[in-house]
């Protein structure tokens, strides 16, 4: 057979499933918008407009970044890309990738979002690596939606989906929807920020059927942001690794599944997290993040198969990030699986205890009087689960139990709340060379 080369002069119609390639040589076609086909699916994403669907005709291989700077639709069309750029797809514009599978069998991200991205009903695998080689990036002002139909699944040691982007304007917004299914096969979070990245503010939201799984940590947050469990399971070793940010619970799952219980502040970790099986682990560091960690819950359960169900460590006592845990819905439950591990389902260091306030939820544990908010008392539901009340007189309300500082010394009270009837222990300890003079209550 004779090849047909056409110079930019002739005029020539292709033959059926053939596209004249920037050379002059006949090529198959491989994506099309239209009726007009393209040899490669990055040559028709380059001549798209806004509003155009671009569909691929047949699988593909794919060496080059893609910029998607067009408000498109990137149809699939049941086919797989094979990819190894790095991102394979940047968009920029308002886009939709649907219908199909890309993959990767070196680490490598599939797509770098800066604008509102949807993945409908796509399957993303592939390697990952800790150098930005995730599968997907949600990076400045971004807003992804990852569909119920959708799985992204990722292996190595880098995520399934990375939230934030270095040196980006104060205040800048990262958006991740979670409808489908996010895991991390490999001992990595599924997803993830960077508590370096101190100018930006994530926000991540798990929706009724969402999945996010890893066997390590399933989700970390160093990053100043939130994250909202409206439903779905968020299941790993350990569930959601906080060093910073707000954790909204309102339905669905949060689960630690590890047989692990140990762990306390010599495992403060300044680079990553340290966990063990609890379902959500708080690491105050006193410096190096934006802490101030808040986590409240209304709905849903979070569950430790094997510890806590909720764990704080740090790394001075002085210092606590957790400013507020707030329970007053759901279910807490620590060690279901083997109940005599722990005797708390929240275990906080003592700095962190005034942070907590329990109006709600039930317990695996009795309540500490301590956690229970103001008006409130435990309660025991009779059933093996635990919980608090409001008791009929106004005898049990508690109060604030406080010592004023002291020269040359410290006085402690312990519990910082009580109510009518209750023990105070007042602690004294005076500096070296000086004794105790008077001490008033």
């Amino acid at each position: 057979a004779t090849a047909i080369t056409k110079t930019e002069n002739v005029i020539l119609d292709a033959p059926s499933g053939y596209v004249w390639d920037g050379t002059g040589k006949l090529a198959k076609a491989v994506a099309q918008i239209g009726d007009t086909s393209y040899a490669s699916l990055a040559d028709a994403i380059d001549a798209a407009q806004d509003g155009d669907t671009v569909k691929l005709l047949d699988d593909q291989s794919n060496y080059r970044c893609i910029d998607v700077t067009k408000n498109i639709t990137i149809d699939l069309n049941g086919k797989t890309v094979t990819n190894s750029a790095s991102p394979m797809f940047s968009t920029t514009g308002e886009v939709t990738i649907q219908n199909g599978t890309i993959t990767s069998s070196s680490a490598c991200a599939a797509v770098s979002a800066y604008n509102k991205l949807t993945l409908s009903n796509v399957t993303i695998t592939g390697a990952t690596n800790g150098r930005g080689k995730n599968l997907v990036n949600v990076c400045s002002e971004a807003e992804v939606t990852i569909d119920k139909d959708t799985v992204i699944s990722a292996k190595g040691d880098g995520c399934a989906v990375f939230v934030g982007e270095e040196n980006v304007p104060e205040g800048t917004k990262f958006t991740l929807n979670i409808y489908g299914k996010v895991t991390q096969s490999g001992k990595s979070y599924a997803i993830s920020g960077n508590g370096s990245y101190r100018a930006g503010y994530s926000c991540i939201n798990i929706y009724e059927g969402a999945e996010v799984r890893s066997p390590s940590c399933a989700i970390y947050q160093p990053q100043a942001g939130e994250i909202n469990a409206y439903g779905g399971l968020v299941e790993g070793y350990c569930a959601i690794g906080m060093k910073s940010g707000t954790l909204n619970i309102s339905g669905g799952t949060v689960r630690g599944t590890a047989n692990d219980n140990v762990l306390g502040d010599g495992n403060s970790n300044g680079n990553g997290m340290s966990y063990d099986g609890s379902a959500i682990v708080i690491d105050s560091r006193s410096s190096g993040y934006d802490g101030n960690v808040k986590i409240n819950i209304t709905g849903g359960t979070v569950e430790s198969c094997y510890s806590t169900a909720i764990r704080e460590i740090g790394n001075d006592s002085a210092v606590t990030q957790l400013k507020e845990l707030t329970v007053s819905g759901g279910s807490v439950l620590s060690a279901s699986q083997k109940p005599g591990n722990v005797e708390k389902d929240m275990l906080v260091r003592d700095i962190s205890a005034d942070s907590i306030s329990v109006s709600g939820g039930t317990f695996s544990s009795a309540v500490d009087p301590e956690y229970c908010a103001d008006g409130f008392i435990p309660k025991d539901n009779g059933d093996g689960t635990y919980g608090v009340t409001r008791p009929s007189s106004s005898s049990s309300s508690r109060y604030n139990v406080t010592a004023p500082k002291a020269d040359h010394g410290t006085v402690t009270v312990t519990p910082s709340r009580a109510s009518k009837g209750d023990t105070v222990t007042v602690t004294v300890k005076p500096d070296s060379g000086y004794v105790l003079e008077t001490l008033t209550v």
